[in-house]
């Protein structure tokens, strides 16, 4: 298969000059490529225009992922027997006894692989720009030469814009393993793999048999950090995209290091590998853009959290620590945020649910995706509590009352719905929402600071408002004017987080 644009001098393989059309020609609905080379590249990109495709390298990813498993575990036995620990033979029968399992693992690999590049061409045309600048950034880097991957140029990327079209499937493949590629060498010698919570990383990659027998052989296995960076990285990119990574680390000035701790925490904390479990289990029982949508809203929860760990908690070094803190408080926390919601946030929640539900999604599964956008509050919520020293049961009602007064449900959702369609527009958004989270804590633990005395939460907010109800009067007169104009820019929302500010120094007055 070739392009319609190439010829057959082009492509170099005359022997199947007369078998060969262009990738145009083609009426199937899905194409797989069980050889090396089967298409062009250009000849993919012509095809996926109308179909579905990947590339050589993702279709047949099993087999050099089949091969680093079969080296990485010789090396693990070969050491054993070297040592006397086994003989000979006992390795050869526990080699014999795995070949199930090592597959099993490596299909799992494929499907995460295929499964990342489906979500990212869900957003591909309104990423576009975000993924020009990803190529942009490999090319600099001297990582990725475009004209030699065929990735599309300014030209191309601007008539894609025009049409509504963002990168395809071989495309997004191409830029995954670029990305791929530059992580693992940006976190080559990293101190950061040293952490213990990153062992089950490294024994999930053996199977069961072995990370079950030789915990300790492997974690001093000769090629231990490589395999872990190797197993974090494509989980970080297959989970968060080929540009995040880069994203955050431009956007907030993250080191790599501190991504990929971030990410880490972030999953532990929530988690998600009981959430991605039940969504894949979902395969054939509903439709593929169900789970698409909602592996979306998992992956929306792990970025803010980063991005809020990031602000927070960019001290800790160690990533137990952070977990700790965080994972016992949220699974509490998770089932009362609900109930101190407002009406609105309560009527969306109750929309996501029933669409979950009728799509064919078990109500526990649906309960819980539909939840997750509130239950990002409970970061907040939780250093609230740490720094004022109260429970659950005082912050909460406090927390959400105040956010009510203040309408910070809508303020948070129209920053959310900024564009980020380039670099400048995401820098933008991600500041708003830093600074609401920082304005908020600081005005809920002001708000129990001000309390000269133990009293009952209504009156402490009654309290508040008392106070502060020039500025508060001020700040929602602005808020109303700016919901009847119905437009929402950047501009109204910094006018807004300033009055935000004035209450929340206001609040902090003895």
């Amino acid at each position: 298969m070739k392009s319609s644009s190439e010829s057959h001098a082009d492509v170099g393989d005359r022997a199947n000059d007369s078998l060969r059309i262009n990738g145009s020609d083609l009426r199937c609905k899905v194409m797989g490529e069980g050889g090396n080379l089967g298409f062009t590249q250009l000849g993919r990109i012509e095809y996926a225009a109308k179909g579905r495709i990947n590339t050589d390298a993702i279709d047949n990813a099993a087999g050099v992922d089949c091969s680093d498993h079969e080296v990485n575990i010789k090396i693990l036995l070969n050491k054993l027997v070297e040592l006397g620990d086994m003989t000979g033979k006992q390795r050869d029968v526990l080699l014999a006894k795995m070949t199930d399992e090592v597959g099993d693992l490596v299909l799992r690999n494929n499907y995460l692989q295929t499964q990342a590049i489906s979500m990212v061409e869900s957003q591909a045309p309104a990423m576009l720009e975000v993924h020009t600048r990803l190529i942009g950034q490999l090319g600099q880097e001297g990582r990725l030469d475009r004209v030699v991957e065929f990735l599309p140029d300014q030209e191309e990327i601007d008539e894609r814009k025009a049409n509504g079209k963002g990168l395809y499937r071989p495309e997004l493949a191409v830029v995954f393993a670029y990305s791929k590629l530059l992580l693992k060498d940006l976190m080559s010698g990293s101190k950061l793999i040293q952490d213990k919570s990153f062992k089950q990383d490294l024994l999930k990659y053996f199977p069961s048999n072995l990370s079950s027998q030789f915990v300790a052989p492997i974690n001093d296995h000769r090629l231990r950090d490589e395999i872990i960076i190797n197993e974090i990285v494509n989980s970080l990119v297959n989970r968060l995209g080929p540009s995040f990574a880069f994203r955050m680390r431009d956007e907030a000035g993250a080191s790599i290091d501190e991504v990929v701790k971030n990410y880490k925490i972030a999953c532990d904390i929530f988690n998600t590998k009981s959430l991605w479990d039940d969504i894949e289990a979902l395969d054939n029982v509903v439709s593929p853009d169900i789970q698409t949508h909602m592996l979306m809203e998992v992956r929306k929860l792990i970025e803010r959290t980063m991005y809020w760990l990031h602000s927070n908690r960019s001290r800790v070094s160690s990533i137990e620590d952070v977990v700790n803190e965080f994972s016992d408080s949220i699974a509490s926390l998770s089932q009362d945020v609900v109930g101190h919601a407002s009406d609105i946030e309560k009527e969306t929640i109750s929309q996501r649910l029933n669409g979950y539900k009728s799509a064919g999604v078990s109500e526990q599964l649906a309960v819980k995706i539909s939840h997750l956008e509130l239950e990002f509050t409970c970061l907040d919520i939780i250093a609230v509590q740490s720094a004022v020293k109260n429970g659950k049961e005082c912050v909460l009602p406090v927390y959400f009352a105040v956010a009510q007064e203040l309408k910070l449900g809508w303020l948070y959702r129209c920053i959310s719905q900024l564009s980020r369609k380039n670099y400048w527009q995401s820098l933008a958004r991600s500041a708003l929402r830093d600074d609401l989270h920082a304005e908020i804590r600081s005005l809920i633990t002001s708000v129990f600071q001000k309390a000269s005395k133990k009293v009952d939460s209504d009156e402490l907010v009654v309290a508040w408002c008392n106070t502060n109800q020039v500025e508060i009067d001020r700040y929602l007169h602005l808020v109303s004017v700016i919901q009847a104009e119905n437009e929402m820019e950047i501009e109204q929302l910094s006018v807004i987080l300033k009055e935000l500010h004035v209450i929340v120094e206001k609040s902090k007055v003895k």
